[in-house]
């Protein structure tokens, strides 16, 4: 049995070109590693259990929190708490 690679480079085109998933997915994991999870794309959402980072690749918005909306653009790194309301 071989073991995982405990390090790694996760290239954006070959995430990108698992989207849309088969089942037409908005998102695609790229990595999975005790509690952390990454993910690429448009995930459901909800209140999640774990703590979240999102990084902006592209575009802007505004992360709608706290009673707050703070915009946000490319290259960003928003934080979001663990079971938290947002939208986007």
């Amino acid at each position: 049995m071989s073991k995982p690679p405990r390090s790694r480079v996760i290239r954006l085109a070959d995430a990108q070109a698992g989207i849309p998933g088969p089942a037409g997915e908005r998102a695609v994991m790229v990595l999975q590693r005790g509690t952390l999870d990454v993910a690429l794309g448009l995930r459901q959402q909800t209140p999640h259990a774990q703590d979240e980072i999102y990084f902006i690749i592209h575009g802007r918005g505004v992360l709608i929190h706290d009673s707050k909306r703070d915009r946000f653009q490319s290259g960003d790194l928003l934080f979001v708490v663990r079971r938290h309301v947002r939208r986007f």
